[in-house]
Formats: C-alpha cells, structure tokens, sequence
C-alpha cells in the first residue's frame, strides 16, 4: 500500500466551506420533500463508525427541536438486540435512519430490507451517494453528493451524515420556520467559518508541540459525539489513541491514569457545560496534563485553565455547535502526523491489516 499522506485532511477541511454552503440547502430541499408519516414519535439514527458519530452529535438538535424519542445505536447492536424488540403495530410512529456515507453497507441494507419486510418503522437512507444501494431500500432518501478525493478519514462524509440529520430534525421539528432559520444560518456561516478554520489550524501546530501518548477527549451532549469522531480522526490521521469521555465522568474514572502527562482536548458548548470544563481542566493540570478547550464564546475562566483555546466562529451555538466543534481535533490529527512522521491508516507499514 502507498502511504497515504496527512495533508488529505487540509484538502478536505479546505472544501468545507462549499459543501456547508451547497449540500446542507440540497438536503433542506429533501427532507422538506420526504414522504413521512405525520405523526413519527421514534427515530433510531443507526450507522457504524463516522456515522454512528454523526448520529450521536445530532441528538442535541432532536432535543431541542423535536419531541421526537431520538436512539442513536450501532448498526449491529440496532440489528441484532433493537429490532428484535419492536414490532408492526408501532411502524406508523417509527422511522429507521441509516446512515452510511457510501450508501453501500451491507449492514445497513440488511437493516432497511428487514425493516421494511416485516413491518417494522418507515425507513429512510442517509448516504453520500445519490442512486446508491441504500436508496434502493428505504422508502425515503437523503442524499448528499460527496465528490470523491481518494480514501482519507471521512471529514467530508461526516459533515454531510451530520448536515442530513440536522436537516432532518428540522423537518420534525413541525414547522416552516426551523427549516428557515437552518437556510439562513447557511448564508452568515462563511465568515465564521473561515475564522474557525484559521485559528484552529494555528492552534493545532502549537498542541502538536506537546507529547502526546495518548488523549483524553472530552464532551457531553451533541459535543460527545464529536469527542468520539475527534479521537477517531486521531487514531486515523496520526496513529494517536484517543479517549473519550462525558466531562463528569472523567472525574470519577480517567482522571486517576498514567501517563499523568496525556493531554486532554475539551469540548464545552453551552454556559453549564464550559463551567464544568473549568472545574475538568483545572484538575487536569494539576497532574501536569496540558489542556486544548474548544467553546462556542471566549469564556475568560476557561482560558485561564487551558494551555490552548479555540473559540469557534459560530453565531447561533447549541445543535449546530457540532458542525464546527470537530475542526480544531481534525487539524490536530494533521500537524501530529507531521510532527510524529506518520502516515493515515497506518499505512506506512509494509503489510495490510485487514
């Protein structure tokens, strides 16, 4: 196999301002047009991977949007445990949601076929690929169109999963004006943005510098499924194992591990969440632990705690802090795959793993 080199990442972290401002109006249009049921109660958002992590960073926007019981699952565990469980008498108020960026899982097929056959829920494919496998099982479809720039660890991919189940929610949330105020949000997004882009690639050459063992990755809420795509792109990108973890929880568990040294990167959105990101952060740098915070606004007590800060460009936090909180993790994983002299996928290796 050829060494796959880091700078893939820049390619695709540089494109994402076009495909916010083309993919996620595209798949407003869709979910706007979709043939639902009118009165879903239920969604399970299932996928593996960078699609389960998507699934996960959109349950805040279900939250607050919808009234809708949101299950993000694992394509397998949903397959085998979940949906032996249901059964016909609640399809009119469930929807299956699987979610695969190449629209060709084989899990995910068997998911919409069996669910469908039996009766089950109303299914809807979310995929990368218009006209792929997927679609051809659900009886809805949202679809980005995902221009291929070669195997790297799937920015792209995840940001449309997570555009298409935002514009989802939206559609559940029952009214015009979600989708509205999703459309506007588009057109302020460039500025802040860029700036995020910018400041996250700075700060990633300044954390590259530390010593990186591993990572603790921290998040809660939507921001917890972003922690888990961050410590994927890691061990992607860089090789770097990444753990991650629900803010409070680290307290009682990983706060007590060797080496004391292991950074932390922090996710905080709203004020609650950052006040707890003090409290995690002081105690992470009591061991010695260098600290990168991410937040939505500058937050003084924060900074004075953190040995690095990203303040994302983002004018309207809460369910859509997740399209941006990922950026600085990402470029992070870029600049320690320079500084370590790694290839993605541990692709430098003289044999194949799978």
């Amino acid at each position: 196999m050829q060494p796959m080199s880091p700078a893939l990442i820049d390619q695709q972290m540089d494109t994402l301002p076009e495909l916010y401002g083309q993919e996620l109006p595209r798949l407003l249009t869709q979910a706007k047009e979709a043939v639902l049921p009118q009165d879903i109660r239920r969604i399970y958002a299932v996928g593996n991977g960078d699609s389960y992590h998507a699934a996960l960073s959109a349950a805040q926007a279900f939250a607050q949007w919808t009234s809708v019981d949101y299950r993000p699952m694992p394509a397998y565990t949903f397959f085998t445990r979940e949906m032996p469980r249901m059964c016909p008498q609640d399809r009119e108020i469930t929807l299956v949601a699987c979610i695969s960026a190449s629209g060709s899982s084989g899990l995910a097929q068997s998911i919409l076929k069996e669910t469908s056959a039996r009766g089950l829920a109303h299914t809807i494919s979310v995929t990368g690929r218009t006209g792929c496998p997927m679609d051809q099982c659900a009886e809805s479809v949202l679809s980005a169109v995902i221009t291929e720039q070669g195997r790297s660890p799937g920015i792209r991919t995840y940001a449309a999963s997570l555009c298409a189940l935002l514009a989802l929610a939206a559609r559940m949330g029952g009214t015009e004006n979600r989708l509205d105020t999703l459309a506007a949000w588009i057109g302020r997004s460039a500025q802040g943005l860029a700036q995020t882009l910018d400041q996250s690639r700075q700060v990633a050459a300044q954390a590259a510098q530390w010593d990186w063992p591993h990572a603790m990755v921290l998040g809660c809420d939507g921001l917890l499924g972003c922690a888990q795509f961050v410590a994927a792109k890691l061990a992607e990108g860089c090789g770097v194992l990444g753990v991650t973890q629900e803010l409070e929880e680290w307290c009682h568990v990983e706060s007590m591990t060797y080496p004391l040294q292991a950074p932390m990167i922090l996710l905080a959105g709203d004020r609650q969440s950052r006040q707890q990101a003090v409290k995690v952060a002081t105690v992470a740098r009591k061991t010695g632990r260098p600290v990168l915070s991410v937040c939505t606004e500058a937050d003084p007590a924060l900074r004075d705690v953190s040995d690095a800060c990203v303040i994302l460009g983002l004018e309207d936090p809460g369910p859509l802090e997740p399209l941006y909180a990922y950026i600085p993790g990402a470029l992070l994983a870029r600049a320690l795959a320079d500084k370590l002299g790694r290839a993605m996928f541990l692709s430098d290796l003289p044999f194949s793993l799978f």
